[in-house]
């Protein structure tokens, strides 16, 4: 406890020493000396007529009423006082311990204060290495990041009740508590508005993401489907797309369609699309492998066509899919034109030769006589082993 400034405290003898002061100065007049009881007798005639009685004996009465009022006044002054005293050390004591009650309350209200701040802190920390590519806005993340690194944010050391504090003091450190807490509420309550202004935009920016996504989808499925008519292994591929697509459409054309949803009708679309690509590829390994066996059953090695009248000539080479012509003039051997040919056919009997321009010529093999007729454009021009 505090001492108290001694004008206000008075000390505890103080009420002792006046009673004795007070009582050594009735003392100093002599009391009257004592007369001798009188026998009784009858009242005299100027008594009976009320005639006043002798100083000394009026002297005497007086001194004593005088003296047992004074002590009287005393004992009930003595006892004013140490009430008195006694009553403001109850009161300032009471005092102190509701102060140091209220600093310890407020020092409870920061604690949970200061840690729901610290909670939402965290979060918002983490949040701040959020990349702005995936905002709709970056403004609530700069935002964010000013309020992280806020004085409030990084304060840490908040004024403790000290038992050895006096009541005004203590007092002090309850108000500087209670601003503190007031700080880390507001600081807290900022935090969690900035975080959800931040999610909210990068949600933003997902559903907006999603329907770009989803619209991109379905406009590849479509293309995928179009363009696969006859080219899959398994055309149940193309009608589960089919299905994908008008799945996805019903997805779009919802008026707030959820990201998750677009997503997964996205997902559904992305796989549907794999599905028939795939069946696609297995349609045309299962071609290239039917073409290599009628290649193989198909011409083979040189065969040469001579032109009855301008000595044209050529020679056509077979094999592995390719078949390679030289052409010249039977006058001028030397100067000869090459053009190398993508060889294919459908029956084993009929191939198409198509050159790097696209341009094509049509060839009808005769196994049995082991001879080509190139029936390009009506020609009937027959080709036989160049041995």
């Amino acid at each position: 406890m505090s001492a108290l400034p001694p004008a206000i405290e008075p000390s505890p003898l103080a009420p002792l020493a006046a009673v004795a002061s007070e009582s050594t100065f009735i003392d100093d007049e002599p009391d009257a000396p004592a007369a001798p009881s009188p026998m009784p007798v009858a009242p005299s005639a100027s008594a009976a007529s009320g005639a006043t009685p002798s100083p000394t004996a009026s002297r005497a009465s007086d001194g004593k009423r005088r003296r047992v009022i004074v002590i009287a006044a005393i004992v009930a002054a003595v006892v004013a006082v140490a009430g008195g005293f006694g009553g403001y050390m109850l009161w300032s004591n009471h005092r102190r311990d509701a102060a140091m009650a209220a600093c310890q309350s407020s020092a409870k209200e920061y604690d949970k204060a200061h840690t729901a701040m610290t909670k939402a802190l965290k979060e918002a920390k983490t949040l701040a290495s959020t990349d702005p590519g995936t905002m709709d806005s970056k403004d609530s993340l700069d935002k964010l990041r000013k309020l992280v690194d806020s004085k409030t944010a990084t304060a840490t050391n908040p004024p403790a009740c000290d038992p050895a504090l006096v009541t005004d003091d203590l007092e002090s450190v309850r108000g500087k508590l209670d601003d503190l807490a007031g700080d880390n509420r507001d600081l807290r309550g900022k935090l969690e508005s900035s975080v959800k202004a931040v999610n909210a935009s990068v949600d933003a920016k997902t559903l907006k993401d999603s329907k770009t996504d989803l619209d991109d989808a379905i406009t590849q499925a479509q293309n995928v489907l179009d363009s696969s008519a006859g080219q899959v292994a398994d055309d149940s591929t193309r009608s589960d797309l089919q299905s994908a697509i008008d799945d996805a459409r019903k997805v779009a054309g919802k008026s707030k369609p959820s990201a998750k949803e677009m997503a997964k009708a996205t997902q559904s679309l992305t796989d549907a699309i794999g599905k028939v690509n795939s069946s696609i590829a297995a349609k045309q390994q299962a071609d290239a492998a039917e073409a290599a066996r009628k290649a193989a059953e198909g011409p083979h090695g040189s065969f040469f066509f001579a032109a009855g009248v301008g000595g044209y000539r050529e020679s056509i080479e077979f094999g592995n899919g390719q078949a390679t012509s030289t052409q010249w003039q039977s006058m001028r051997p030397d100067d000869t034109q090459t053009v190398v040919y993508q060889v294919s056919s459908d029956d084993g009997v009929t191939y198409t030769l198509t050159d790097d321009e696209g341009g094509t010529r049509t060839f009808v093999y005769d196994k049995g006589s082991d001879t080509l007729t190139d029936v390009t454009a009506g020609l009937s021009n027959e080709y036989g082993r160049d041995d």
